[in-house]
């Protein structure tokens, strides 16, 4: 049961402190600093309101203003704009630089150059042809002649009747004759009455640098002395012409004939299927 000392307690008055005194002001101040709100359950201390005077700036004058979403927004099209120039110009830097590179590996050297030392006629079996000159030219075009492919000249080119790249068909054959350009000659050309059928030999390897007519010349013996042999011609396999030959086992006689090349490779074949045609030793090809 409650006394009357805890009524009086119950409604005892606390001290009444003045804001003018100035020991009481201070007083005042400090349980106003430490005034605290209640909400019943939590206990929530009051932020100190900070104290500005008149037309005293919000932020301090050292630091500059925060920048909102839109001057970001706006300075984009501005930064992109920096980073595309930047790339261009590293570009236009490498290009400069692999230039001036690739320059300076080919360099600019007008020192005279020594003259290359002539190339040896080359041979492939028994075809003979003139190798080109390497030396350097000055001036015109070049009128030394060439042998064969497709030179802007054309000089003579020689070809054997037993080189590798020919061919040699039914009866027709290589033997060594003496005399022969070669030392050798391919015989039994024509009809000569075997089970290997009528000799053919074709020379495969006929190059000329233009169509045209050429001169075509071939050395020939009649072996076992028969005076007169004939050949039949074809061109690169069209029918060609019909060529009676004197002779005798000496060797050996030249006929010449003019015939139709085409530019580049063509083929030229001697045979008979019905008589004895001459053994051939080589043919020559000269333009006219």
């Amino acid at each position: 049961m409650a006394t009357g000392d805890d009524d009086a307690d119950r409604f005892r008055v606390p001290r009444w402190i003045s804001d003018d005194n100035s020991d009481d002001g201070e007083l005042a101040e400090r349980a106003r600093s430490t005034e605290q709100p209640y909400d019943g359950e939590t206990y929530i201390p009051r932020a100190a309101t900070p104290s500005l005077n008149t037309g005293e700036p919000l932020w301090p004058a050292a630091l500059p203003p925060p920048v909102t979403r839109g001057q970001r927004k706006a300075a984009e099209p501005q930064r992109r704009g920096l980073i595309i120039v930047a790339a261009a110009a590293a570009v236009v830097v490498v290009i400069v630089a692999v230039g001036l590179l690739i320059h300076g590996m080919g360099g600019d050297d007008k020192r005279p150059t020594a003259a290359a030392p002539p190339v040896p006629a080359q041979s492939s079996g028994n075809t003979t042809q003139e190798a080109p000159s390497t030396a350097p030219t000055t001036g015109g075009p070049s009128t030394a002649p060439t042998t064969g492919g497709q030179g802007s000249t054309f000089g003579p080119l020689t070809i054997e009747a037993e080189a590798d790249g020919n061919s040699l068909i039914g009866s027709a054959r290589v033997i060594d004759y003496p005399n022969a350009s070669g030392g050798r000659v391919v015989r039994n050309i024509g009809d000569w009455q075997t089970d290997a059928g009528p000799g053919t030999l074709r020379f495969n390897n006929v190059d000329v640098p233009r169509s045209g007519n050429y001169t075509l010349a071939f050395s020939y013996v009649d072996i076992d002395n028969e005076a007169n042999r004939t050949a039949v011609i074809d061109i690169s396999g069209r029918t060609g012409m019909v060529v009676t030959v004197n002779g005798n086992d000496s060797c050996c006689r030249t006929q010449t004939v003019q015939v139709p090349l085409r530019k580049g490779r063509n083929t030229i074949s001697f045979s008979n299927r019905t008589s004895h045609a001459p053994s051939i030793d080589k043919i020559v090809i000269t333009a006219p």
